[in-house]
């Protein structure tokens, strides 16, 4: 696989309006899969002074597991690239990786390469060390929390870059009633499958949940909105900890996010309950440091009004499997983990 002409000579174009200078590519590493909807690789340059340096190169394609619209696609880029873009110009610390440029015509972005190996959550998370799981995850909680605070009261600013590379974006009335039309008739499946009445009150209560999850409210930021195990960076020998893939970052409740640890990592292929003592240490930790800027989190009923709802939602999210398990077990693919861990020798046991 080859970078085509007219899109190398884009990409270079733009490293060169980064770096202020000539660049050559002098060699490209494909990272993904050639059916991914993705195309990730890592570009190796030289510059005029002979320095060498890489990049990740990242491009928005069609998703080939699912029917996929070129607004489908446009809308993923634009995600990607506005909330790069927007959280670089933050004060944000280390947490995630610097936006190198982008290009709308051909949807990609470049950014800061973190690695020649991607250590995640998922190698701390199912090794047998519960200690160093523990330190990942508080690297974790604190990137997460500065993500979160660097958008608080300026999402205006986001808008304006995500309406530049995607003006007919999602409104807050469409995510809204999409989510409404989406998961109410699932609850109302459910409900009726394990014979609980699907009264008015109840759906009321799912769309207040609904809404008070996604419009502006007190804890109103960018969320990331798929934040896994594997969707980080952890440099452990720096405290460091990076979030990388902005394809699903939109604005809402900053306890959507913060309630992962509570919902067992609901969008995630990796997938575990943590132990309560620890899910509580993780939270109480998050709500500190987000509270020096997001005030409202000092406030009892107000934090624990929206966490309830962020739950609430992850909850009306996760619906549609529990008609599918009913009828039969699954067994979905795991993603790469280390070869030491427990996860791939209770998969090899099983």
């Amino acid at each position: 696989m080859i970078i085509e002409p007219e899109l190398l000579k884009a990409v270079t174009q733009s490293l060169e309006d980064y770096f202020d200078g000539e660049v050559t590519i002098q060699d490209v590493k494909f990272l993904s899969e050639p059916d991914r909807r993705n195309r990730i690789a890592r570009l190796f340059l030289s510059s005029g002074n002979n320095e060498t340096r890489s990049v990740i190169f990242k491009q928005s394609l069609s998703d080939k597991s699912q029917e996929t619209t070129d607004d489908d696609i446009l809308a993923r880029f634009a995600r990607d690239f506005a909330g790069l873009k927007f959280l670089n110009g933050s004060d944000i610390n280390h947490s995630i990786p610097k936006f190198l440029g982008a290009s709308q015509s051909f949807r990609f972005i470049l950014l800061e390469d973190l690695g020649d190996t991607h250590i995640s959550l998922v190698d701390s998370l199912t090794k047998a060390d519960p200690d160093k799981a523990v330190a990942a995850l508080k690297r974790f909680t604190k990137s997460l929390a500065h993500f979160h605070m660097a958008s608080y009261e300026r999402l205006g600013e986001y808008d304006e870059l995500l309406a530049s590379a995607h003006p007919k974006r999602e409104t807050l009335e469409e995510r809204v009633k999409w989510n409404e039309e989406d998961l109410i008739p699932k609850l109302k499946l459910v409900c009726n499958r394990f014979d609980i009445p699907f009264t008015n009150e109840v759906k009321q209560e799912a769309m207040d949940v609904i809404k008070m999850s996604l419009s502006p409210g007190d804890f109103y930021v960018l969320t990331h909105g798929d934040i896994c195990p594997d969707n980080v960076f952890d440099h452990e020998d720096k405290d460091e900890l990076q979030l990388i893939d902005f394809e699903w970052v939109r604005p809402g409740s900053s306890l959507l996010d913060a309630t992962y640890f509570r919902m067992n990592f609901p969008t995630c292929w990796c997938a575990k309950a943590l132990p309560e003592s620890i899910v509580n240490e993780l939270e109480s930790l998050y709500r500190e440091t987000v509270a020096s800027k997001i005030r409202p989190s000092l406030d009892e009923g107000k934090y624990n009004e929206n966490y309830i709802a962020a739950c609430g939602f992850w909850l009306l999210s996760s619906m549609p499997f529990a008609l599918r398990i009913m009828d039969k077990d699954e067994c979905w693919s795991s993603g790469p983990v280390p070869a030491d861990s427990l996860w791939e020798a209770r998969r090899k046991l099983g």
